[in-house]
């Protein structure tokens, strides 16, 4: 066969121009030194090279053990090292052409700067801006378009991302990784934006951390010894997410010592003036719930303490499920104002004015808690069964409150009307006949039945409330202690935070009462 040879081949200052018909683009080869030596096809082939790329100083060296054997499409030992101001490559192994080139060997690759080193080729990468520092390095083996990446170790920082992966990767098909994983960032907000998601002004998604041991492929990856913690919520447990449709989908199967929902629902931070003592009125801040059509979600979760505005849920058992902005909760266990609940809740936030329905019930509620933190109204104790069906729709809390539709039923005992002593209004019914009969009611003592020390207690206490557009009507109310029996009827407006009721009441004269 033929064979030849150069003992030394020098090239001087030159310069080459590419340019690409097709995308416009221009690439410049210049100040270009070269010196190679290859004295025989079966004798190694070197070179040294130098010069600028797009006005970028590199350097260059190439050593191939056998040019002989990449003709011949077997494996050629090759090393190659390329550096630059932006970025080194080096690559020690073998090398072999045949069909579609491969290579077998180890590598490193090393930038100061991707996004930079992305601009000067003109290349477009997702989240480009975010991109700093890397550092690659590992062992390559396969076709070049089906590379199998193994004892890979990388790491990447700027001032919007910081990670890192440990494991294999397979380029072939949809990919594969196996490997351990860790990805965080303290300016979220900012790198959301250089991957042009766009979000609503906020102090929430500020700062996230992910790590955990990565199994899957590059459309669907899961994670499993996860540790997880976004803004102030941490959680662990396994979860992935599947990119094989328009929304991503974000799986899991996690146990949450705290979550928080509160800065999530937009609402606003109290000033001085909303802080005085009394009830205050619902907020009319918009709801923002665009994050909902973000991603799809299907979710098992164990929080230790969920809360949502002033309410607070323990020892949550839950399934999640959210689909194009509906999202469903099944809480199968969950403890509430001092009791033992099970509902369902769901939130629609497609259409313009969101649709929420909830079902709860309750086991030893403490219903002095439940009013008071949900319709600032703490006149009532007592401890029995709650169940609640309702639904509603709004832009706004205050929105939802004022549509709301529903039933409330309740069966109490063993607790104590503040505010009114009805016995002692009515204990001796002689007194009062006596009182209207002769128009001295001056003589009564209101004092004693109507004060903030007043009180009523009662053995049972049962109710019923229907409500439409935020007032509940009374259908059933009816109370019984040992000195007399109360039926009440009326209207309770939870949108307005206030109540009409009207009490009958049968009177045991022989008890003494109170």
């Amino acid at each position: 066969g033929f064979d030849a040879g150069i003992a030394s081949a020098v090239l001087q200052n030159a310069s080459l121009t590419f340019q690409d018909d097709e995308s416009g683009k221009t690439y410049e080869l210049t100040d270009f030194d070269l010196q190679a030596s290859l004295r025989g096809m079966d004798q190694p082939l070197s070179a040294e090279a130098s010069g600028l790329f797009q006005n970028q100083v590199f350097d260059l060296s190439l050593r191939l053990e056998t040019p002989a054997a990449l003709t011949s499409n077997l494996p050629a030992t090759t090393e190659f090292k390329l550096s630059s101001k932006l970025g080194d490559i080096r690559y020690d192994g073998n090398v072999q052409l045949g069909d579609a080139p491969s290579v077998d060997g180890a590598f490193n690759i090393a930038s100061s700067d991707v996004a930079a080193l992305a601009r000067q080729f003109d290349l477009e990468l997702p989240a480009q801006d975010a991109l700093g520092r890397v550092q690659i390095s590992g062992q390559a083996n396969g076709p070049l378009d089906a590379l199998v990446l193994t004892g890979l170790d990388l790491s990447h920082s700027s001032e919007l991302l910081s990670a890192s992966y440990a494991g294999d990767v397979s380029l072939a098909g949809d990919g594969s990784i196996s490997g351990n994983l860790s990805v965080s960032s303290k300016e979220l907000r900012g790198l959301l934006a250089a991957a042009d998601v766009e979000l609503a002004p906020g102090d929430t998604l500020q700062s996230f951390a992910v790590s955990g041991a990565a199994a899957g492929s590059f459309k669907s990856i899961m994670i499993n010894n996860l540790s997880l913690s976004l803004d102030e919520l941490s959680g662990t447990g396994k979860a992935g997410i599947d990119l094989s449709a328009a929304t991503p989908r974000i799986i899991g199967d996690l146990d949450m010592p705290t979550l928080d929902l509160t800065p999530f629902m937009g609402e606003p931070e109290q000033d001085a003036s909303t802080t005085s003592k009394g009830i205050q009125p619902w907020s009319d801040e918009p709801l923002d719930l665009s994050g909902l059509k973000s991603v799809n979600a299907d979710l098992d979760l164990k929080v230790g303490t969920l809360t949502i505005g002033d309410i607070t849920l323990t020892d949550a058992v839950m399934e999640v499920d959210l689909s194009n902005g509906l999202l469903t909760a099944d809480l199968s266990q969950f403890k509430a104002f001092n009791g033992n609940w099970l509902g369902k809740l769901t939130v629609d936030a497609r259409p313009t004015a969101p649709k929420v329905n909830f079902d709860m019930q309750g086991e030893n509620v403490a219903v002095s808690n439940l009013l008071g933190t949900l319709a600032g109204f703490d006149s009532l104790t007592g401890t029995g069964q709650f169940k609640v069906s309702a639904q509603s729709t709004g832009g706004s809390i205050d929105e939802i409150m004022n549509a709301l539709d529903g039933q409330v039923s309740t069966n109490l005992s063993e607790g104590v009307i503040k505010g009114l002593n009805v016995a002692a209004l009515v204990r001796s019914a002689s007194t009062l006949k006596e009182a209207v009969a002769t128009g001295s009611v001056q003589n009564l003592n209101f004092s004693e039945a109507l004060s903030e020390n007043a009180e009523t207690d009662f053995s049972s206490f049962d109710t019923v409330l229907t409500i439409n557009d935020g007032v509940a009507n009374v259908d059933l109310m009816k109370l019984l202690n040992p000195v007399l029996g109360i039926d009440g009827s009326g209207k309770i407006n939870l949108a307005g935070q206030s109540m009409d009721l009207r009490l009958a009441t049968s009177v045991d004269k022989a008890a003494q009462g109170q």
